[in-house]
């Protein structure tokens, strides 16, 4: 709300909010909203909602692409998909999210690793990781990693690693910067023959469109937080320090 005092005091021509719950003080300040539809959030952390403004600024996207005269068919076509590709992730990856829970429940700490497109869904990852688990983790790109962090690693510390296919190569050498420190490691990505033998785990996603794969990891991410919280006992509705509701800046 800071925010929109602010863009209301430099008298801002458009305001346009994404909003969940609609006669919330964010949607009765401004003019143009569009509805997130993720119904009521009970969990303090944000998922759902999280998920569903992703998928609304990637559909904002498309639309403006039209407007150019410019169209992506094999996104188009993927997008529609979407649903199915989400309930196809969540089945998928679920057991296997499960078995790596196990290993990272046990660790001081955990890095999410991504290159290019996929380091937004890696700062979500690794912020759901510490919210839900109290677990320290840092997302950052992982053509960084070695200037610095890298000295932190030892053996069988684990290191999560989101790539899309275009990326493999370099993630393959980010990998193999942990793997030769005897780090272990989780790849969150589509079905890959070299980066299933350059990982210890592979949690594949069902799709391999470069712009869906980072949104499936997310959910991927949730997951592994919700499973890395069952192992340590740790409600992840309700995590200690924080809320949902506005109190303070």
């Amino acid at each position: 709300m800071s925010v929109l005092n602010y863009l209301e005091e430099k008298k801002a021509k458009k305001i346009f909010a994404l909003v969940n719950v609609l006669g919330s003080s964010l949607q009765l300040r401004v003019k143009n909203y569009l509805p997130l539809l993720s119904n009521i959030e009970i969990s303090v952390p944000a998922t759902k909602t999280f998920t569903n403004q992703v998928i609304i600024f990637l559909y904002l996207a498309l639309r403006l692409e039209e407007i150019r005269n410019k169209k992506n068919a094999d996104l188009e076509e993927e997008f529609e998909k979407l649903p199915s590709l989400i309930e196809k992730t969540i089945s998928l990856a679920s057991e296997k999210c499960q078995q790596v829970a196990r290993f990272l429940a046990k660790k001081e700490y955990l890095y999410y690793l991504g290159f290019g497109i996929s380091i937004g869904a890696c700062l979500e990852g690794a912020l759901k990781m510490k919210e839900i688990t109290y677990i320290p983790c840092e997302g950052m790109y992982s053509s960084e990693f070695k200037h610095g962090p890298l000295a932190i690693i030892k053996k069988n510390d684990w290191v999560l690693f989101l790539s899309t296919l275009e990326d493999v190569h370099m993630t393959l050498s980010h990998i193999n910067e942990v793997s030769c420190r005897l780090g272990r490691i989780c790849a969150i990505a589509p079905a890959d023959d070299s980066l299933s033998l350059n990982s210890d785990e592979l949690i594949s996603l069902p799709s391999q469109n470069y712009f869906l794969v980072p949104l499936l990891a997310v959910i991927v991410g949730q997951l592994l937080s919700y499973y890395v919280s069952q192992e340590k006992g740790i409600n992840p509705d309700q995590p200690r320090n924080i809320s949902k509701t506005l109190t303070v800046d």
